[in-house]
């Protein structure tokens, strides 16, 4: 009998010891009041274990509006009915209110009818998701709104899976009809030989510096564009985000400045330019044939 009240003890400090160090709210209930709380539930909704003991149960710590569904609930594991986790707004000793999930099952405690479960404060794992929402918000924010085309090629399946409002344009392609395109379409024939390869180095290689190159648009007409990638996860799988920025009112804008270059240096009229304080910056070679002064002096 020693043995086994020594035993009991034992057993009974080693579950004391479990429920009191618990990182979850614990509790047993019979008739829809409290038998017994762990100091984490307690700490949950700001009052002490006496308090919660006093007669107090879960719909004085639940949100009014919840009281009949969570009332049912208890009647059901109340009955022997197996519980399921769910979600209610709890209420603290202040008034203040946080998302909780709850764990049921039935049981049985001095002979008659019990539940117990397990509650956990959901206020870290709700900041997170509403972080997480709020970043993919504006990522698709600035993903839509950019000026340049972006589109997102899966690195497995070597097709576009997403494409913004620039790429629409760029491409003249919806979004429907550029989602599931083989990326390799995209680009003149002449490129798509040894797209496979330049894909592959860019899925390898993380980011890359800006690159120029051709794509194709739906027409048929090629256009010259700037392109940076980058790889991103999603769901374990590599893609490749790409930018394309549209150099062609760049080429012709260089092309403008090489023709006037061109003008300037086989011009016959002298042509001398000068800053705002009258030095000389420039001469054409017209300047050194009539006045003698190479372009150095």
């Amino acid at each position: 009998r020693i043995l086994q009240e020594q035993a009991l003890r034992e057993s009974e400090a080693k579950y004391s010891g479990i429920m009191r160090a618990a990182q979850v709210g614990i509790f047993m209930l019979q008739e829809m009041r409290f038998v017994y709380v762990n100091p984490r539930l307690a700490a949950y909704f700001g009052y002490s274990e006496e308090e919660l003991l006093a007669g107090m149960g879960p719909l004085d710590v639940v949100v009014p509006e919840q009281h009949d569904w969570l009332r049912d609930q208890m009647r059901r594991r109340a009955a022997g009915e197996p519980g399921f986790p769910y979600e209610v707004t709890g209420v603290r000793k202040d008034g203040s209110q946080f998302p909780i999930a709850i764990m049921g099952v039935p049981a049985s405690f001095a002979g008659a009818p019990a539940s117990v479960g397990t509650v956990f404060d959901l206020t870290a794992q709700r900041l997170v998701e509403d972080q997480i929402v709020e970043s993919r918000n504006r990522y698709r924010m600035l993903f839509e709104s950019a000026q340049d085309a972006i589109i997102v090629i899966d690195g497995d399946g070597r097709v576009i899976v997403e494409a913004n409002v620039a790429a629409e344009v760029l491409f003249r392609r919806s979004r429907a009809q550029l989602v599931g395109l083989p990326s390799a379409e995209i680009f003149p024939p002449d490129r798509r030989a040894r797209h496979e390869a330049e894909l592959a180095r860019h899925l390898g290689g993380g980011s890359v510096a800006p690159e120029e190159m051709r794509v194709r648009n739906a027409d048929g007409e090629d256009i010259p564009v700037e392109v940076s990638t980058s790889v991103v996860e999603a769901g374990g799988r590599k893609q490749l985000q790409a930018i394309f920025r549209d150099i062609s009112a760049r080429r012709q804008a260089e092309e403008r400045l090489r023709l006037a270059q061109r003008v300037f240096d086989v011009g016959d009229e002298v042509v001398v330019i000068t800053d705002a304080e009258r030095r000389i910056v420039a001469v054409n070679p017209a300047f050194s044939r009539v006045t003698g002064y190479g372009s150095d002096e």
